[in-house]
């Protein structure tokens, strides 16, 4: 079975536990198809950004949106 684009970007971002990473290594082993997904996915200019001094590419984080019970607890502006 080839692997959701889910759990394509969870293998690209490292967060797959590891009998997930292990299913999706030894088929990307044996399946083209998912491997050139796999590429295009990893090489998409959105998810790498440059940083520091010598400017080398490392990985975009997802911004997450604020969960409710965080946003009470930021202060809110004076009027």
């Amino acid at each position: 079975m080839h692997p959701s684009s889910d759990q394509l970007d969870a293998y690209i971002a490292r967060t797959l536990d590891r009998s997930a990473r292990k299913q999706v290594d030894h088929h990307l082993t044996t399946c083209l198809r998912c491997t050139l997904r796999l590429e295009t996915g990893a090489s998409d200019p959105a998810r790498w950004e440059r940083r520091g001094l010598l400017q080398r590419l490392v990985p975009s984080l997802p911004v997450a949106a604020p969960t409710p019970a965080a946003a009470e607890q930021q202060p809110r502006a004076a009027a």
